[in-house]
C-alpha cells in the first residue's frame, strides 16, 4: 500500500481550474459535501490491490478523519480536518491537520490535504513536501472537467521490475462522472483525477539497451467519491499498466501501477 502523499512539485502555480472548464447541467439542491458539525469523525477501511487485481483488506490500518474546528486559512473561512493514519509497511503513525472550504458549487482542499486524495506510486517524488500553500478545486457539481496546471519532474525512478527513469511534465485533469451507488450509498458524486506524463522514459529495452523513449501516458487514475452532507465516501486508485511505444517493438508495458482503495466504514 502506498503512502497517502501528494505528488506535486514547487513549480505549480495555483489556478485551481483552467480555462478549459466544461459546464454540465447544474445539480439542484447541492448544499455542500462537508456540512457536519465540529467533532464529526469519518473512519475508512484501507485495501491494497496488486497489478493482477487481487485485493487485500488491511484490517489493522484504518484512517480517521475528524472535523476539528472552523478556522480561517489562506484567507478563506475553512474547516480544519485532523487526520490519523498508521502506515501498514512501517507501522509509522501519521497525524496531520488539513483545511478545506466549499463554495456554492465547488470543493477546494489545501495542498497538504491532497495526500488524502492522491494515493500514488509517485509518492516518492524528491521535491515532495515543498509545494506552496494553496487551495485546489477537486470537485464541482456544475463542471464536467477541468485541469490543474502542469508541473515538471526530473530523474524520477519509477517503481518497476527494471529501472525506469522519468523526466518531463505531469498534468492533472479532473472529470466528473455519472452519480453512482458506492459502498451501499446512493447518489454519490464521482470524480476521476488522471495524471498524464508527457516527456521521456529511460528504460532497459530488449535489443536497444538503455534507451530514452518518448512517453505520453497516464501514470495514475484516482476516483474519489463525495456525497452531499456525508463528505468523502471513498477513494479508488486504479491498478494501471504504464505503456510506451517503442520503435521496432511496438507498445510495451514499462511498469504496473498497483491499486488502492479507501472506503468509509
Amino acid at each position: 500500500m502506498r503512502k497517502l502523499l501528494a505528488l506535486f512539485t514547487a513549480v505549480i502555480i495555483l489556478t485551481a481550474c483552467s480555462s478549459d472548464d466544461d459546464p454540465v447541467t447544474p445539480t439542484p439542491g447541492h448544499d455542500g459535501y462537508f456540512t457536519a458539525n465540529v467533532g464529526k469523525t469519518w473512519v475508512y477501511q484501507n485495501t491494497s490491490i496488486d497489478s493482477n487485481g487481487t485485493a487485500t483488506t488491511l484490517d489493522k490500518f484504518d484512517d480517521t478523519l475528524t472535523f476539528a474546528k472552523d478556522t480561517n486559512y489562506l484567507a478563506q473561512p475553512s474547516k480544519w480536518m485532523r487526520h490519523h493514519f498508521v502506515e501498514p509497511m512501517t507501522n509509522n503513525v501519521t497525524n496531520g491537520n488539513y483545511a478545506l472550504y466549499e463554495s456554492s458549487t465547488s470543493l477546494f482542499i489545501s495542498s497538504e490535504f491532497l495526500k488524502l486524495f492522491l494515493p500514488s506510486m509517485l509518492s516518492e517524488v524528491p521535491s515532495l513536501g515543498i509545494l506552496p500553500q494553496a487551495y485546489y478545486k477537486i470537485a464541482d457539481v456544475n463542471t464536467a472537467s477541468w485541469t490543474i496546471d502542469s508541473f515538471h519532474i526530473a530523474d524520477f525512478k519509477l517503481p518497476a521490475a527494471t529501472e525506469v527513469i522519468l523526466a518531463g511534465d505531469l498534468k492533472a485533469s479532473i472529470t466528473r462522472k455519472s452519480d453512482s451507488t458506492i459502498n451501499g450509498i446512493s447518489g454519490v458524486h464521482v470524480y476521476t483525477m488522471t495524471m498524464l506524463m508527457v516527456g521521456t522514459a529511460t528504460a532497459e529495452i530488449p535489443i536497444l539497451g538503455l534507451t530514452p523513449i518518448p512517453i505520453s501516458a497516464a501514470l495514475t487514475e484516482v476516483d474519489f467519491y463525495l456525497k452531499d452532507g456525508n463528505g468523502l465516501i471513498g477513494i479508488y486508485n486504479k491498478p494501471l499498466p504504464v505503456k510506451v511505444s517503442v520503435p521496432m517493438i511496438g507498445d510495451m508495458v514499462i511498469a504496473n501501477q498497483p491499486g488502492y482503495r479507501k472506503m468509509l466504514k
